[in-house]
């Protein structure tokens, strides 16, 4: 992989990696105040209305979202600045237009959603709160799909961050003024997308503006962005089902209080899902560039590089994160929450597999082929569904953790296998990498029964030194190199 890529592969995931765990920890705190400020029933019953909001914005952006990452650096790399523009416009309009129209028809429902689905009156007016939001979300996703597809991994992480930001730091100033109940976080979530998009509102328009241009498009590209769209809207609503319809399943079947602690059972565990969603962001627009001047070798140097350092650097975070649930929900959310250290555990191998799933349609989505992903989710979709009407009436909550996790692994598997259709990367290490976890978890286990003292400081020392020992052993094993550490840095630093 030669240095220009190397060094743009690493900034891009130095700039989004810090952003992505900056947001992710906001995003988490927001959960943990809400959580300290609302009853378990109030805080499943906001972020079941939450996931309807998600499942409804995943509509309203129809696909155009993935479309608008995937053609500007192809036109940029072309020299094509007035198709760039026109699609940029041209996409903002028709998801914008849609917003509109669910948000009308949410609004006409309201009141059945409240009574027959949700089952509390209060479902109502936080509805009401999330339906201006929908719209506004149609920017903020706007603001972030530019700044991809012309690879500014800083603002782009920028805008994500301050998302999350803007939510938990609105969350603590109500709550601190005294507001309460569930309606909190729907005034908040409502303020923070507000201030959000008029803080790059301006930015964005002065981005675009050297771009614009009175020439048409060519003949043939709306039915390019529309046949790009099409299979990614599908993939996006497959991963809603895949990431969230438990959430709403779970609303049906079984009390709100369990939704809390599910829901706050996801949030830590999705703390882990910022590796993948990084690597995956970052890639997916190198790739289109470089498939584009058909240099696959390059690409295969990186997959061989990052599925070896993928996984070396998630396997002890997940074992921590299994090991330690029960102390960790008490800790964060209460005593209440404990029951669901299970279905942590479940879905803490699950990000296992999720992680490298997202690599995988990194690379589908940058070679233009986002039908293969489709037919993925919409499998892994079909799976999860079924699975989860079949499994939490049985087994509530752990049902749901059970039947997410196989999913992930139906999703990694089958993209492997189609990311091999195209490209060939060696997979590397993988046996001294499962030793150097077989050993960081004895240590981490014999540790944590030797010791007895305060539970942080019990686990600060166990954690310390199990991925000290984890660490040295990945150096003596050669799955990380100094060689690769020094070229890492150089490339990060060098300048030009």
């Amino acid at each position: 992989m030669s240095s220009e890529y190397l060094r743009k592969g690493i900034r891009g995931t130095l700039f989004i990696g810090i952003f992505t765990i900056l947001g992710s920890l906001f995003g988490f705190l927001t959960r943990l105040v809400l959580a300290r400020n609302l009853t378990p029933a109030e805080f499943g019953l906001f972020y079941a209305v939450f996931a309807l909001f998600m499942l409804l914005s995943t509509l309203a952006d129809l696909g155009y979202g993935a479309a608008l990452v995937k053609f500007i650096p192809e036109f940029l790399a072309t020299r094509k600045r007035s198709q760039l523009y026109y699609t940029a416009r041209y996409t903002l309009v028709v998801r914008l237009v849609t917003a509109i129209i669910i948000s009308v028809v949410l609004a006409a429902i309201t009141g059945w959603l409240a009574q027959h689905y949700f089952n509390d009156v209060l479902a109502r007016p936080l509805l009401y709160l999330f339906i201006p939001v929908i719209i506004l979300t149609v920017f903020f996703q706007f603001f972030v799909n530019v700044y991809f597809g012309f690879q500014d991994m800083f603002a782009a992480g920028l805008v994500t961050f301050l998302n999350k930001f803007l939510f938990w730091l609105a969350c603590l100033i109500l709550f601190s003024l005294g507001a309460t109940g569930v309606l909190v976080g729907g005034w908040a979530l409502l303020l923070s997308i507000v201030v959000l998009v008029l803080l790059f509102t301006i930015p964005m328009l002065r981005k675009l503006k050297g771009f614009r241009t009175k020439k048409g498009p060519e003949h043939d590209l709306l039915r390019r962005i529309n046949r790009f769209a099409f299979p990614s809207i599908l993939t996006a609503v497959s991963g809603f089902v895949i990431g969230q319809i438990d959430t709403l399943i779970l609303t049906a079947l079984v009390s709100l209080t369990l939704v809390g602690i599910y829901n706050g059972v996801l949030a830590t565990v999705h703390v882990l899902s910022f590796l993948g969603g990084t690597l995956a962001a970052v890639l997916f627009p190198m790739v289109s560039e470089l498939w584009a001047k058909k240099d696959k070798r390059r690409i295969s140097e990186g997959f061989t590089m990052l599925y070896r350092l993928a996984l070396f650097c998630i396997l002890p975070f997940a074992a921590t994160m299994a090991l330690y649930a029960d102390i960790i929900l008490r800790t964060l959310f209460g005593e209440e929450f404990v029951i669901g250290a299970l279905a942590m555990r479940i879905l803490s191998l699950g990000l296992i597999f999720l992680t490298f799933a997202q690599v995988n349609f990194s690379f589908l989505s940058g070679i233009g082929k986002p039908e293969r992903i489709t037919r993925i989710m919409i499998i892994a979709a079909v799976f999860n569904a079924v699975f989860n009407l079949a499994l939490i009436p049985l087994f509530g909550i752990k049902g749901a953790a059970i039947t997410t996790t196989l999913s992930y692994l139906l999703m990694f598997i089958i993209s492997y296998v189609d990311v091999r259709k195209d490209m060939r990367f060696t997979l590397e290490k993988i046996a001294p990498t499962l030793i150097s976890a077989a050993v960081f978890l004895v240590l981490f286990t014999l540790l944590k029964s030797w010791l007895s003292l305060n539970v942080y400081l019990e686990i600060v020392i166990v954690l310390t030194a199990s991925l000290l020992a984890y660490a040295l052993l990945g150096f003596a094993f050669k799955i990380v190199t100094v060689g690769e550490v020094r070229r890492f840095s150089g490339a990060l630093l060098k300048r030009g």
